[in-house]
């Protein structure tokens, strides 16, 4: 029995090429799911950026209501402690009120907003509702996990 040589040289080139194929195609099939991770792992990345600034900024916000409040219950307590130096009681007329301060016609309508501001701070709201605050502070956050979900 004889080999025909050119025949094996020929059936060898041909699983050669065959094999070259497969490989390649492999390769870049390889190449193709490295680049769906990569990617993937970019967009996980990017949203856990995001989700940080996201709940940073949910923070400072959180940070300036709270500094907000403390200024506001300053401010009132400075105007508060201005007007306690003032003549009044609850039962109080805004005619009273300016008869007894002595206050000039002049000075009517000031007169008047003293007397509001003064009623306001002889019961003043609470100024710091500290649940609201956190309670803003936590919808925030789960605002923030809703538009960046983490798996």
């Amino acid at each position: 029995m004889e080999i025909d040589l050119n025949k094996l040289a020929k059936g060898i080139l041909i699983f050669s090429l065959l094999l070259v194929m497969f490989f390649y195609k492999e390769g870049a099939r390889l190449e193709q799911q490295k680049q769906a991770i990569e990617q993937e792992r970019q967009e996980k990345e990017k949203t856990k950026q995001a989700l940080l600034t996201c709940g940073s900024d949910a923070y400072m916000r959180l940070w300036y209501r709270e500094e907000q409040r403390a200024r506001e219950k300053f401010e009132l307590e400075h105007k508060c402690a201005s007007l306690r130096k003032m003549t009044f009681n609850e039962k109080m007329t805004l005619n009273e009120f300016i008869e007894q301060n002595n206050i000039p016609d002049a000075e009517r309508l000031s007169a008047w907003l003293d007397f509001e501001e003064i009623k306001y701070c002889s019961n003043p709201p609470m100024l710091f509702h500290t649940h609201e605050i956190d309670q803003q502070y936590q919808d925030d956050i789960n605002e923030c996990l809703k538009k960046y979900p983490q798996e």
